[in-house]
Parts: structure tokens; sequence; C-alpha cells
């Protein structure tokens, strides 16, 4: 995994790569969810290396692929996640594109890279608590909505591992009536005796009018905050960062 931090802001940030057996940069490499290209620039940065090793192959420079990752909306503390498919080499690009100066400069950038953890490869996910009706991925910085019935199961599972996520679950039937039941932690806590459910006695999640909404059967993480609001606008702005990507809008949004 490679993670990405535009550390300054306001700054274009390209990302591309190339294989043993490839003749020009591209994205082949990279996870990037079908996002599309754009093609690579030269001269907008100090292109020698990049240039040398497609020479080296055969290759012609200009005719490369790139990701703009971020551009030059993009806040202080902006972050950029992909997985790398492949080996292969990696190079980011912070360009000095035209009105660089006018915008004041920046571009820095932060680079974390994880390694795997070696396994034969693959997900390995747990069994399903029942018939698989439907199944997705939500992927970084959304959120998604779904609509359950009595009875039916969500699994839901961090297939990467240490991802944070946020969980919601409103009634149906008070949407409809123009009333909003959600989870309601507190009373959750109060009625579970806990800081969250659990399997077994006392496994439900309650809503403001003390009723149930949802029974937990499997919680193979077993620690999770019942106390803390999910992230919000306000909370990222008091911080420095202004407009940044939160739960809160992002449940808004989903439910919406």
């Amino acid at each position: 995994m490679v993670s990405i931090t535009n550390v300054d802001g306001c700054a274009e940030v390209w990302l591309t790569s190339i294989s043993e057996d490839e003749t020009t940069f591209g994205l082949s490499s990279l996870d990037l969810r079908s996002q599309p290209p754009s093609g690579l620039i030269p001269g907008w940065f100090d292109d020698r290396v990049m240039a040398a090793i497609v020479a080296s192959r055969g290759g012609h420079l200009a005719e490369s692929r790139v990701y703009r990752i971020f551009d030059d909306q993009s806040v202080p503390g902006d972050i950029f996640v992909s997985r790398v498919t492949r080996d292969s080499e990696l190079f980011v690009v912070v360009p000095a594109t035209p009105d660089f100066l006018s915008r004041g400069g920046g571009g820095r950038v932060s680079v974390n890279v994880k390694r795997p953890d070696r396994h034969d490869g693959g997900d390995h996910l747990p069994t399903p608590l029942g018939r698989v009706r439907d199944e997705w991925r939500v992927t970084r910085g959304t959120a998604t909505a779904y609509e359950l019935r009595k009875g039916q199961f969500v699994q839901i599972i961090d297939v990467e591992g240490q991802q944070c996520s946020d969980f919601m679950a409103m009634r149906s039937d008070a949407l409809e009536a123009g009333a909003e039941r959600y989870i309601d932690s507190t009373v959750s806590r109060t009625m579970t005796r806990s800081a969250y459910p659990l399997p077994g006695l006392f496994d439900k999640f309650f809503d403001q009018d003390m009723r149930p909404l949802l029974a937990v059967r499997r919680d193979t993480v077993g620690r999770h905050d019942t106390f803390a609001l999910a992230c919000t606008a306000r909370g990222y702005e008091e911080r420095g960062f202004p407009g940044h990507l939160n739960c809160s809008d992002n449940i808004s949004e989903a439910f919406s």
C-alpha cells in the first residue's frame, strides 16, 4: 500500500509507475478503481531520470500516462491511498505548473509505503452469516446506505485491516413517518450495561425510544467507540483542515 499526503495543499501531484515489462510509465501497477489517466507533460518537472528509464527500454516519455491524485484545489492534509498490484517503480511528481508561483508555490508531499503481509494471496474473508443477497466495497472517503428487512444480516468486514469506520442504522418506518430514529449510543450503553453491545444477552443497539434496532451476532474486533462523535467538518476545521472529507457528511449524503 502507498499513502501520499498533500502536506501544503494547493499543489498538483501526479502518480505513475513502470514495471519490468513496460516501455513507458503508466497505471497498470496501481489499483485505481478505473480512474481515468492523464497524459504526462514533460518539462513541468525534472524528468531526466524518468526519461532515461524509458529511453533505455526503447519508449518515449511523452507517451507515458499519470494519475492526478491532487490538484490546485487540494487542502492541506488531503490523503491518497492505493494498492500496488505488482512489482514496479513508483514516481510521485509535483510539477511546476504555469500558475505554480502565482498560487504561492507549496508542493510538499509525504509518502508512506506499507509492506504487505505475506500470505498465499487473495482476501481471506470470514464465512457469510447466511445466504448472500448483495455485497460491495465501501471505497475510502465514502459512505454507502442499504435497506435491510427484519431478520436479515449485515456483515461488515475490514478486508485489509486497521481501517477505522463509522456505522449508523435508522428505523425505516420512522423515516417514512417523517421522524428520525437511529442508533442512540447513550440508550444502547444504558440498556446493555456496557460501552457497546456484544453477542449474548446484551447484544442490541437501541434507538432514542429504547426500541431495539440491531442485534450483534458476531464480533471479532471487540474494540469499539460509542462515546466520541463521528468525525465532522467542524472538527477538521478546528484542527486546521477546512473542507476535509468527514464521516458525518458522508453518512448524511448516503442517507439523503
